[in-house]
């Protein structure tokens, strides 16, 4: 149970930010190179997609940009 529901791009002074939220729960800012969870890392922020590295796995996770839903016109 975990989204990928945005990114923020980086640039050569500061690092990607990807927004994660666990089923259930509010969406949480990660910068590249730290822990969402004891057990879940950021390793790299693109576009479209965030690399997750996984406590003691040696190959990263790739997880989508989850689908938003189109917001209603007023």
């Amino acid at each position: 149970g975990l989204a990928l529901q945005g990114v923020i791009a980086g640039s050569a002074t500061a690092p990607g930010i990807a927004i994660l939220a666990a089923t259930g729960k509010r969406p949480v800012l990660v910068a590249e190179g730290a822990y969402f969870n004891e057990d879940i890392r950021v390793e790299r922020v693109l576009p479209d997609r965030v690399l997750l590295r996984l406590r003691g796995d040696a190959v990263p996770v790739v997880l989508p940009l989850s689908p938003q839903p189109a917001a209603k016109a007023p």
